[in-house]
C-alpha cells in the first residue's frame, strides 16, 4: 500500500513523465498514420476517424476526475479513510453510465450511420460493426479511468506514464501490423478494444497497490455520491459539449460534404491535437497540486506563472512550424493530393490548437479549485460559437469553413484566462503577457529567418528536419538569451510544492 503522495517526486519529474506519454507514441502515430489511410482509403479513413471520435467523446464522461481530486486532497490531508468512498462510488458510477452508454450506442448504431451521418450505402454496414464495437471500448474506457484516475491523484506519474506509453504503443503498433496485413476497419477496432480492456486491468491491479486496503469495493456511499456528482457536475457538463462540438463537426462535415473531405479534415487535425496534447502531458501535474496548494495563492501564482511559459515556449514554436511549412509537411507526410486540400485547413487548425494550449493551465487550475462549472460554461460559449459557424460557412467554403468556425470559437475562449487570474489572483497579469509575449515574439522572428534561409538550399525532408533543427536552436538560444527562462525559475519549478522523500 502506498503512504501516499510523498513517493510522488518533484514537479518537474512528474511534468517529464507526463509528457512521455504523448512524446513515445509520437513517433509510432507519425509512421502508422499514412499506412492506416493508405489501407483504409480516404472513404474508409474517414468512417474510421467518424468511429473513433465517437469513441473518445461520446458517453465517455470523465468522473474520474473526481478521483483524482479527492485521491490528491484526502492523502495531503492525512483522510485516507475517505479515499475508500470517492474510489468505490466512482467506479460503480462509471460502471452505471458506462453500461447504459454502450447499451444506446449498440442499439442506435444503425440509425446513427444511415440516418444521422447518412453515411454511403457502400460503407454502412462497416460503420455499423465499428459503432458496436465502439460501444464496447466506451465501457471498456470508463472502468479504466477509474484507476488511472487514482495513479494521478498519487501523483504516481511514472505509474501512470508507464501504463499510457505501453497502452499507445501497443495499440499504434497493433494497428500498423493489421494495415499492413491488409484488414480493415473492424479488425482495428476490435484490437483497440483488446488494448484497452487489457490495460483497464492493468491499471486496476497498479492502483490496488497504491490506495489503502480495501479501498476498491461495489459499495457506494451515499454521502460521498453527492460530492462526486457536485464536482462532476460541471466536468460532466463541458465534456458533454465537447462531445457535442465534436461529433457535430465531424458528423456535419460527411453530411453535407462526405467521407474522403472528412479525412482532408481530421488528418492535419491530429498536427493540431499533438500541440494541444503535448501541453496537457506536460501540465497534467496542475490538477493534483492545485487542489492541494489552493489556499495558498502566492504559491499558486508562481505555478501558474512558470507553467504559462512552458505553455507558450511549446505552443508558439509548433504553431510556427505547422503555418510555415504546412504544404511541404503534409506532402512529404501524407502525399500531394491530401496536401493540396488540407494545407490551408492544417494551418487554421495549428492556431485553433495554439490557443486551446493557453487555456490548459487556468483550465486545471480552476478545476483543481473545485469550480469546474465555470469550465462548463466557458465551453459552452465556444460551442455556441464554433457550431453556428459551421452550420453557416460549410456548405459554401467547405472544410476550410469548418476549421474557421472551430477557431472562432477558441478564440472566444483567451477572455476567459484574463478572467481567472483576476478571479483567483486578484488582477490580470498585464506584465508578464507583456514581456512574455515580446520574448517569444523575438525568438519567432529569428526561428522564421532560419526556415526561410533553409528554405534557399534544402529541400523534402532534409529542409524539414535541418530546417526544423535550426529554427528550434535559434529559437531556444534567444528564449535564453532575453532570459524568459532563467536558472531562478527552472529551480523554483524543480522546488515548488515539490516533495521530499520521506522515510
Amino acid at each position: 500500500m502506498s503512504t501516499g503522495t510523498n513517493s510522488a517526486g518533484s514537479v518537474a519529474r512528474n511534468a517529464i513523465y507526463g509528457v512521455s506519454t504523448w512524446l513515445l507514441p509520437l513517433g509510432i502515430s507519425f509512421v502508422a498514420t499514412p499506412i492506416i489511410v493508405k489501407a483504409l482509403g480516404h472513404n474508409g479513413y474517414g468512417i474510421y476517424a467518424l468511429v473513433l471520435g465517437f469513441v473518445g467523446y461520446s458517453f465517455n464522461l470523465n468522473t474520474g476526475r473526481a478521483v483524482t481530486k479527492y485521491v490528491a486532497e484526502f492523502s495531503a490531508s492525512g483522510e485516507t479513510d475517505q479515499i475508500r468512498g470517492v474510489v468505490s462510488t466512482t467506479l460503480i458510477l462509471n460502471l452505471i453510465v458506462g453500461a447504459a452508454g454502450a447499451a444506446v450506442i449498440a442499439l442506435a448504431a444503425p440509425w446513427l450511420v444511415t440516418r444521422l451521418f447518412r453515411v454511403d450505402e457502400q460503407f454502412a454496414p462497416t460503420a455499423v460493426h465499428g459503432f458496436h464495437i465502439a460501444a464496447a471500448i466506451i465501457f471498456l474506457t470508463m472502468l479504466s479511468q477509474v484507476f488511472t484516475a487514482a495513479i494521478q491523484g498519487y501523483q504516481r506519474y511514472d505509474q501512470f506514464s508507464k501504463l499510457t506509453n505501453l497502452s499507445n504503443i501497443t495499440n499504434i503498433a497493433g494497428n500498423l501490423a493489421l494495415a499492413f496485413s491488409g484488414f480493415g476497419l473492424v479488425a482495428l477496432l476490435v484490437w483497440n478494444a483488446g488494448v484497452i480492456g487489457t490495460f483497464a486491468m492493468l491499471s486496476y491491479l497498479v492502483a490496488r497497490r497504491l490506495l489503502p486496503e480495501g479501498a476498491i469495493t461495489l459499495r457506494p456511499r451515499a454521502g460521498t455520491l453527492r460530492t462526486i456528482l457536485s464536482f462532476s457536475g460541471g466536468v460532466i457538463g463541458y465534456q458533454i459539449v465537447s462531445n457535442l462540438t465534436l461529433l457535430f463537426e465531424r458528423g456535419w462535415i460527411l453530411r453535407e460534404l462526405g467521407e474522403e473531405q472528412l479525412t482532408f479534415y481530421v488528418v492535419p487535425m491530429t498536427l493540431g491535437i499533438y500541440i494541444h496534447a503535448l501541453v496537457a502531458s506536460f501540465l497534467l501535474v496542475i490538477f493534483p497540486l492545485s487542489s492541494e496548494i489552493g489556499a495558498d495563492r502566492a504559491k499558486l501564482l508562481r505555478m501558474y506563472l512558470i507553467s504559462t511559459k512552458v505553455v507558450l515556449f511549446i505552443v508558439a514554436f509548433g504553431a510556427l512550424l505547422l503555418v510555415l511549412e504546412s504544404r511541404l509537411f503534409l506532402t512529404l507526410w501524407m502525399g500531394a493530393e491530401l496536401a493540396a486540400s488540407s494545407a490551408p485547413v492544417l494551418v487554421v487548425h495549428a492556431l485553433s490548437f495554439t490557443v486551446a494550449g493557453l487555456l490548459v493551465v487556468t483550465w486545471n487550475m480552476v478545476e483543481g479549485l473545485g469550480r469546474p462549472t465555470y469550465n462548463f460554461m466557458v465551453y459552452s460559449a465556444c460551442f455556441a460559437v464554433a457550431v453556428g459557424g459551421m452550420i453557416l460557412f460549410t456548405r459554401e467554403y467547405g472544410i476550410i469553413g469548418a476549421a474557421l468556425s472551430r477557431f472562432a470559437g477558441f478564440a472566444l475562449l483567451l477572455f476567459s484566462v484574463m478572467y481567472v487570474e483576476r478571479w483567483v489572483f486578484g488582477k490580470i497579469q498585464y506584465r508578464f503577457w507583456l514581456r512574455s509575449l515580446a520574448m517569444i515574439a523575438a525568438a519567432i522572428a529569428g526561428a522564421v529567418a532560419v526556415l526561410k534561409g533553409s528554405e534557399l538550399i534544402l529541400d523534402g525532408w532534409s529542409l524539414m528536419i535541418a530546417g526544423a533543427a535550426g529554427a528550434g536552436i535559434v529559437y531556444v538560444g534567444i528564449l535564453y538569451a532575453v532570459g524568459f527562462i532563467g536558472a531562478e525559475e527552472i529551480g523554483i519549478l524543480r522546488k515548488l510544492v515539490g516533495r521530499k522523500q520521506t522515510a
